[in-house]
């Protein structure tokens, strides 16, 4: 979101006869971007993953998550990955039926996630009969926005052989 913020006021700015505020934000969103690229990009998972940002019993700080989300398809609705065709790979997951793929549409984590479609609470004296919104599971209406918003802009603007105009059909329906 912040490099797609970055990237429209650099373009805001340029219409408006600001260069030196065009430039600043255009450099703004290079560095997201290569920030993005550099960071949650996970060449194992071949998939955006997020890091965790705590260090305790059973997590370590900045290690990757322990598997792939849906939100990892978040960053084509920005046309933020470059044009490599590793980061094309990671669409391989989403039609997969053991990955993303759901007898009831899009999943938010792939099945093999150790808490899949399980209710837990992380945060000591929550309440256990409240709980809490969570992403493991079926998707939300907005994940799934970002996912299609995505993949058409792979189809449309990127060069990869991964996924088909057949194939966003039959996730839009």
């Amino acid at each position: 979101f912040m490099y797609a913020d970055a990237v429209a006021i650099s373009k805001l700015a340029a219409l408006a006869g600001d260069s030196r505020g065009a430039d600043g934000f255009a450099k703004r969103a290079s560095a997201l971007k290569a920030n993005v690229q550099g960071s949650l990009w996970n060449d194992q998972m071949q998939h955006f993953v997020d890091r965790y940002k705590v260090n305790n019993q059973y997590v370590h700080y900045w290690d990757f998550i322990r598997g792939r989300e849906l939100a990892g398809y978040a960053p084509w609705y920005y046309e933020l990955p470059d044009h490599d065709p590793k980061y094309a790979q990671s669409w391989e997951h989403i039609l997969a039926k053991d990955g993303f793929a759901g007898a009831a549409g899009l999943r938010t984590v792939e099945p093999s996630y150790e808490h899949y479609m399980q209710q837990y609470i992380y945060e000591p004296g929550t309440n256990p009969a409240a709980p809490e919104c969570q992403w493991n599971g079926p998707t939300w209406p907005f994940d799934t926005t970002m996912v299609l918003g995505g993949l058409a802009n792979l189809l449309n603007d990127y060069s990869q052989d991964v996924m088909h105009v057949s194939d966003y059909v039959s996730l839009v329906g």
